[in-house]
């Protein structure tokens, strides 16, 4: 957790000074709530520490308070989410790719699971249709098609599901 310092570097440093410093008021407000006993455990937060080489590390921390041979202390799990942090971030930045990619098709992208629920659908799917993307989330493919191109559409849907892909060619029912 904090790199090469040896214990012998942390031993006696109040655990605060190695806390970012836009982390340290929130810190010392759930220390104190401990220390006055208003809290008995304080929630899992997130927060950063900076090590003794000045490179930072991303936490996720409790703590609670405990009897140490008749004297208050608290007693602090930590774990570095750094990893889990850039990674949720990368997702973020994946995800925020895909839609504006799919944002910059011309014309209408879907795309359904095998159950007919919508996962993915851009704006001008829901200005052909009339729907909103609230709407869009609780409804089927098959909603959008009558007649003879429902019939259509199931068949080629049953198609995908089977051989991997299929072309149709059908009218969108809108409001």
């Amino acid at each position: 957790l904090f790199g090469a310092a040896s214990s012998a570097q942390l031993v006696g440093r109040d655990v605060r000074d190695l806390v970012a410093p836009e982390d340290q008021t929130r810190v010392r407000e759930r220390m104190a709530s401990l220390a006055t006993g208003a809290a008995e455990v304080v929630p899992l937060t997130e927060l950063c520490y900076v090590r003794l080489d000045g490179s930072r590390v991303e936490v996720e921390s409790t703590g609670t308070l405990i009897d140490l041979d008749g004297q208050p202390a608290i007693l602090t799990v930590t774990r570095d989410i750094t990893e889990r942090k850039h990674a949720a971030e990368q997702i973020l930045r994946e995800r925020n790719f895909r839609q504006r990619l799919i944002e910059s098709i011309p014309g209408v992208f879907y795309l359904f699971d095998q159950d007919g629920r919508f996962l993915l659908w851009n704006r001008n799917f829901e200005a052909v249709v009339g729907y909103s993307a609230e709407e869009m989330a609780a409804a089927h493919p098959l909603d959008f098609f009558e007649g003879s191109d429902r019939d259509l559409v199931t068949q080629r849907i049953g198609a995908v599901l089977t051989d991997g892909n299929a072309n149709a060619e059908a009218q969108f029912k809108s409001r």
